[in-house]
């Protein structure tokens, strides 16, 4: 049996490459539509050249409705793939690459481990459209050879150049071809690996992997908001010491103007305190525009 997880964000085609796998049978929910239909992995199992063959489709990376729990959901397609797959096909959209395009190769990566690249496969849905923009003219490596250096890197090199294009509006005949050629390129990448599926431990280390990451991201994150409430609790102590400060000498503190940076407060309140005390010994002039005034009562008035 060969397993194939079918990988990568929303609208590119995903079910509609899995429904062409299977001789275009509608054993995915899709639309030609925005949108994604497929919001939990669904599997399907059928016989293709003399082979069966089980294909899981999973929901998309950036899903447009945000409820999908993508990591949740590639747990449960390595689940409904056990012991391991051998196949996964990364599936973009031919076109221009966004930021999208580059996080889903780097998400397939984090997700399935570094391993990936030995049963990883290319293929770029939407070969129509693409034909059509470029006047029909069809020398695709030339747009392989014109994408970021990491994702021709990727393709060419780290996945030994196993890229198919896939036209999912063919039927019959032209439809059959595509599909044997994708097969081909399969069967050829289990020549070369001796026929291995992914294991579980491979997995499993990507994921602790990533639990790594994720809890290094949280301790940071609680270091930054302790710094952040030490900085608070600073700022709540100058304050008061200032009040007290004014208030033993007489002065009349007023707090004017919203809260500074805790660096500017901390520098404009040593230089004013310096300033007071000068000018309560008898040494220091009000320079022009000090924040010091004197009311009507003889009190000196501080406002910032």
């Amino acid at each position: 049996m060969n397993r194939i997880i079918l990988f990568g964000k929303t609208g590119v085609g995903k079910s509609l490459t899995g429904n062409t796998i299977f001789g275009g049978k509608r054993v995915f929910p899709a639309e030609c539509q925005g949108s994604s239909l497929t919001k939990t992995c669904r599997k399907y199992t059928d016989n293709i050249f003399d082979r069966e063959v089980s294909v899981v489709d999973t929901p998309g990376i950036f899903d447009t409705d945000g409820d999908v729990d993508v990591q949740k959901e590639i747990d449960i397609c390595f689940d409904l793939s056990r012991p391991g797959p051998h196949v996964v096909l990364l599936v973009v959209r031919c076109g221009r690459f966004t930021k999208e395009d580059f996080e889903t190769f780097k998400i397939c990566r984090s997700s399935f481990g570094s391993n990936i690249y030995k049963h990883l496969i290319v293929v770029f849905t939407y070969f129509d459209d693409w034909k059509r923009h470029n006047g029909g003219i069809c020398n695709f490596k030339d747009y392989v050879n014109s994408l970021p250096e990491h994702i021709q890197h990727s393709i060419q090199v780290s996945c030994d150049n196993r890229y198919v294009t896939f036209d999912n509006t063919l039927t019959g005949h032209d439809a059959y071809a595509q599909v044997r050629h994708l097969f081909s390129i399969i069967d050829q990448m289990l020549n070369s690996n001796g026929g291995i599926h992914m294991c579980s431990d491979e997995y499993k280390l990507s994921r602790t992997d990533i639990q790594r990451t994720l809890k290094e991201k949280h301790e940071l994150e609680l270091i930054g908001l302790d710094n952040k409430l030490q900085n608070e609790r600073k700022k709540i102590l100058e304050e008061e010491l200032l009040r007290m400060f004014a208030a033993r000498h007489n002065v009349t503190y007023r707090n004017a103007k919203p809260r500074e940076s805790w660096v500017s407060s901390v520098f404009r309140l040593i230089g004013s305190a310096a300033r007071l005390y000068l000018l309560l010994k008898g040494g220091y002039q009000f320079p022009g525009g000090s924040n010091w005034s004197i009311t009507r009562n003889g009190n000196l008035l501080y406002s910032r």
